[in-house]
This record gives structure tokens, C-alpha cells and sequence, in this order.
């Protein structure tokens, strides 16, 4: 993931759930204050890859759009439920930050 605040970037891994019944954007939990925490309005970047060296396959896909955080309690508490939304890092992470896509690319890899 990329966060852009004023003219620096700087790249960070997120832990991330696909938000489909919400208009297909993405959220992610992080700390309040870490590196990931985008401010509301900010553009973001958020790139998912796969690589499966055995068949010689891969993708990836790129999301441009815009941070928004997610404060509505009930929609904490379904991202909360979500299997999967637990994240892997230590230490508290309560700040849920979703993703409106301006920008969507993606690469299909296949090997010979």
C-alpha cells in the first residue's frame, strides 16, 4: 500500500478484507498513529499480488482511490466478524480505513 500525505510516499504492508456489499472497495485495519493510517480525503494505493512459482502463473491488481475511515460502529463490528479480519501484526490495530477505487489496473502473468 502507498500513502501519499503532501508530496512524499511511502509503501507499507496492510492486512485487507474486500468489501463487496458496500460498492466494491477494500478496508483495512491498522494503529490509530502507524504507518498505514491514511488521512481521511488522502489518495492511497493498494496493490494485491499472487505468484505460483509451480505453474508459472501470477497476478497482480492496483487500486487507486481515496482513504476514508470507517467510524459507523455497526460497520466496525461486521468488518470485525469477517473471517480473515484479524490481524497478523501485534499491538492494537482499531482504526478501519476503506478504499473508494478511482483506478483499477491489473496484470495477468502466464509462464510458456
Amino acid at each position: 500500500m502507498t500513502i501519499r500525505p503532501s508530496r512524499r510516499s511511502a509503501a507499507t504492508g496492510a492486512h485487507l478484507l474486500a468489501e463487496d456489499d458496500a460498492g466494491h472497495s477494500v478496508v483495512y485495519r491498522t494503529a490509530e498513529r502507524g504507518a498505514a493510517a491514511a488521512e481521511p480525503g488522502s489518495e492511497v494505493s493498494f496493490e494485491v499480488d499472487h505468484i505460483d512459482e509451480h505453474q508459472s502463473t501470477g497476478w497482480s491488481v492496483l487500486i487507486v482511490g481515496i482513504a476514508e475511515h470507517v467510524a459507523d460502529p455497526g460497520e466496525v463490528r461486521r468488518f470485525e466478524e469477517q473471517p480473515g479480519s484479524r490481524p497478523w501484526a501485534g499491538g492494537v490495530r482499531s482504526l478501519w480505513i476503506r478504499i473508494v477505487p478511482g483506478q483499477v489496473s491489473g496484470r495477468l502473468i502466464r509462464g510458456l
